[in-house]
């Protein structure tokens, strides 16, 4: 009986080989979680079904006569889970609970598998009592045979209850919401697993050494090191760096203090992520930690944090960057991306850098990739930068994830941000440690750090207004920022400005940037400010992309109105390193702005205004400053606590009437759909409700319904020529993957606008959408009315 056969070698593993071998990582990975005997008993299982002649059929057709075998075409992850249903789904409701908890395990290893549908289908019960064609007594004789011993797997099992046990009485100890935890629970069950199994596999196909699992702890002293050395390096004696070198000396000694979840509420300007980070690494070295992560919103903040923490601490090969933009390099780039594939697949290195949406897949997404690392997350430390960025969708899973992570896996959690949201004090809370702040007082940093003065204007400004209120101002100043809310209504500003320098014939640097143009030509415009900007009057017109996170520094800023929130980040672009004794942040509303897609821009506004308006009357309350903490807390008890706002923090699932907490929790919508299909007196007899299958496929970070679109800009234009080519599988793959730098997420109007303007065509059968060379500008991005001579930097 075999499971896999060598690629090279045409060696055949055999099943009980791989499932000792898989069990052997799962005990490993497990017993730092409290899990050892459940992940042990899982991965033994979990390929059960493979002990048949039709599997190994299968398997040597597809590999010896290259016939075309369909992936999955026979079941094998079902039989283990039958064998622990039919052993041990009985007596109490632990016993059941640790069985249906190895159970999903084992039915989940190729793809999620509810508990419960919401039609109020028992799913659990559909595949572990379905035996048809699953030659089940025969893959239970060679199972028997196979010299794993009976006696053995139910003392194990009996130490999985304990151990289930012990989860259940943490999870009551620290008051955390249970059906949800062991969801949670049963995902990392399923993470250890997933990797096990594929380490295994690798390690005997010779993709991986044996040794995987045997690297030992990694020593954070060296980074510690390098790290002292390079912030020594920085200005020191007075004005806003002696304040930042204060902030990061309360990071150092706050590292001595146990795992937790804190927060870091440090001014824009405070330069709050190289401290973090020192703050992480000295915490890793004191507590034995196995990994450091930085998380960030924004692929603009994650490619300048990740040089910067680089450039500091000092071990390149122990840092991996993990979002789209990463290339490897084309000097021994086979290794190089076997390299990045393996840490990718499982984030096994000491220091991470990677962004919202891979952190939140592999929190709650549906594909067994992203669920794979999850496992890596535990006994860590966990930076989340800009914390406020988080969707407002998200903030109960997200709460209760933490908590997850911290009171079962022993992570330590710090949530950034200059404007802390309170999630502490929303329905779900996360449950801080104390004290809260890492810094002794924060309100005393914000005085100390304000450098900013926020003046709001009356009334509504149409184009032309704002256009001369911005020629205004650009006599005034040498360099202002203005963040607008829609893509569509920076262009028209742009234009407009454009237009009155023109007819002034005044030289100045005017620079455009939305999501509109690919991150590489907007990385390359923030790359010009940041080296050129300065020259001469320098006008920057942009949406929000630029307000989170940019090391950039403007004279004067120009926001409309939206969320508290985002009006500190855009204002702490502003006179950043206290370069003038004051800045000055306007306030404005300008009415081509289009709210039409976004809601909660709409809402954050209006309470925005509202805390003005307060301000405006009591400023004694607000410390006289309308970005004081007590004023962003007066915001965000505005914004999160409106009754409609509480229902989106659950992540509503509209077209099945649900929402995410519930699909990962109790099931409720399943529950009452049971009910309905089976009467009030049936009971369903299930330990878990989860649907976990509709969860992952309903979960989405950035719910946008865009489309891809390759453009002709930079080399974006030689990836478009070549993919019209003649390439193999492979060429085309890394050519889509370059390529992700020079791609625009459009909306289906424009989209189908583009397309009535044969301005998009498809690449590569239909599989990639390009533009036309004549409809991407090297000022504006994307423009649906052909390029013309707009203003270049």
């Amino acid at each position: 009986m075999i499971a896999h056969i060598h690629p090279d070698t045409n060696q055949e593993q055999s099943i009980i080989s791989h499932l000792e071998g898989t069990a052997k990582y799962a005990k490993q990975i497990g017993s730092q979680l409290g899990m050892e005997n459940l992940s042990y008993l899982t991965a033994l299982f979990h390929d059960m079904g493979k002990f048949r002649l039709k599997f190994a059929q299968y398997l040597k057709n597809a590999f010896y006569n290259e016939e075309r075998q369909v992936r999955g075409n026979v079941n094998h992850s079902s039989a283990g889970a039958i064998y622990i249903y039919q052993r041990y789904y009985k007596n109490n409701g632990l016993q059941k609970l640790t069985a249906q908890m190895i159970c999903e395990a084992i039915l989940s290893h190729h793809g999620l598998n509810d508990c419960m549908s919401v039609q109020g289908e028992d799913c659990f019960r559909k595949r572990v009592e379905n035996l048809e064609g699953l030659d089940y007594e025969e893959v239970l004789h060679n199972f028997e045979q196979s010299g794993i011993s009976v006696e053995d797997i139910d003392q194990k099992f009996a130490l999985a209850m304990e151990e289930v046990h012990n989860i259940k009485n943490k999870i009551e100890q620290h008051e955390l919401f249970e059906p949800f935890l062991m969801g949670l629970v049963t995902r990392m069950l399923l993470s250890i697993l997933i990797d096990a199994d594929r380490l295994d596999t690798a390690v005997f196909c010779g993709d991986r050494d044996s040794t995987v699992l045997e690297i030992g702890e990694f020593s954070w002293s060296d980074m510690a090191k390098n790290l002292e050395e390079k912030l020594n390096q920085f200005p020191r004696d007075k004005g806003i760096f002696a304040i930042r070198r204060q902030i990061a000396n309360e990071c150092l000694a706050f590292a001595d203090r146990p795992s937790g979840i804190y927060r870091l509420a440090v001014p824009t300007g405070g330069a709050k992520t190289l401290s973090s980070m020192r703050y992480a690494i000295h915490h890793a070295k004191r507590y034995h930690k196995k990994r450091v992560f930085y998380i960030g919103p924004y692929l603009s903040i994650l490619e300048q944090n990740s040089q910067v923490f680089r450039d500091a601490l000092g071990i390149d090969d122990a840092i991996l960057e993990h979002h789209s933009n990463v290339l490897i390099g084309e000097e021994d780039e086979s290794k190089a991306q076997n390299r990045y594939r393996h840490l990718t697949e499982n984030w096994d290195t000491p220091v991470v850098i990677t962004t919202f949406v891979q952190f939140l897949n592999t929190l709650f997404g549906g594909k067994t990739s992203s669920i794979r690392r999850f496992h890596n997350l535990s006994d860590s430390v966990i930076i989340i930068d800009e914390i406020q960025s988080l969707p407002i969708t998200m903030l109960y899973s997200f709460n209760m994830a933490m908590n997850y992570l911290h009171y079962l896996c022993d992570t330590t959690i710090v949530l950034c941000s200059a404007t802390q949201p309170i999630l502490e004090k929303i329905e779900i809370p996360i449950h801080y440690s104390t004290p809260i702040d890492m810094m002794s007082n924060s309100d005393d940093l914000y005085q100390k750090l304000k450098r900013v003065r926020i003046e709001a204007k009356k009334g509504v400004y149409n184009t032309e207004q704002l256009g001369s209120f911005l020629n205004q101002l650009g006599k005034e100043y040498k360099s202002i920022l203005v963040i607008l809310n829609t893509i569509e209504a920076v262009k028209k500003l742009y234009n407009e400005y454009k237009r009155i320098k023109e007819e002034e014939g005044e030289e100045i640097t005017l620079i455009h940037l939305s999501t509109d143009m690919c991150p590489e030509h907007r990385l390359e415009c923030i790359r010009y400010i940041k080296e050129n900007g300065m020259d001469k009057t320098l006008v920057c017109i942009s949406t929000s992309l630029i307000e989170a996170g940019v090391d950039l520094s403007f004279e004067c800023v120009l926001r409309s109105y939206t969320g508290l929130d985002s009006i500190a980040q855009a204002a702490g672009r502003c006179n950043r390193n206290g370069e003038k004794k004051e800045g000055v942040a306007y306030l404005i509303h300008y009415e081509e702005e289009r709210l039409g897609r976004l809601e909660q821009t709409r809402k954050g506004a209006l309470c925005c205004e509202s805390v003005i308006e307060l301000f405006d009357n009591h400023k004694e309350i607000f410390h006289n400053d309308i970005l004081s903490r007590p004023a962003l807390e007066a915001y965000y008890q505005r914004y999160y606590f409106d009754p409609e706002q509480k229902q989106e923090m659950c992540y509503k699932i509209k077209e099945h009437n649900t929402n995410l907490v519930d699909l990962l929790s109790r099931n409720w919508t399943g529950s009452h759909a049971f009910f309905v299909r089976n009467g009030r007196n049936k009971e369903p007899d299930l330990a878990l409700y989860q649907a976990f299958q509709l969860a992952g496929k309903s979960f989405c970070v950035i719910n946008q319904n865009t489309t891809a679109v390759l453009v002709p800009y930079g080399e974006g234009e030689d990836i478009i020529n070549r993919l019209n080519g003649k390439l193999s599988g492979k060429e085309i793959i890394k050519l889509i993957r370059k390529g992700q730098r020079f791609t625009v997420n459009l909306y289906k109007d424009k989209i189908e606008k583009l397309t009535r303007l044969n301005a998009i065509y498809p690449l590569n059968n239909g599989q990639i959408l390009a533009l036309a060379s004549g409809f991407y500008d090297n000022s504006l991005g994307v423009v649906t009315e052909g390029k013309s001579n707009f203003l270049n930097i």
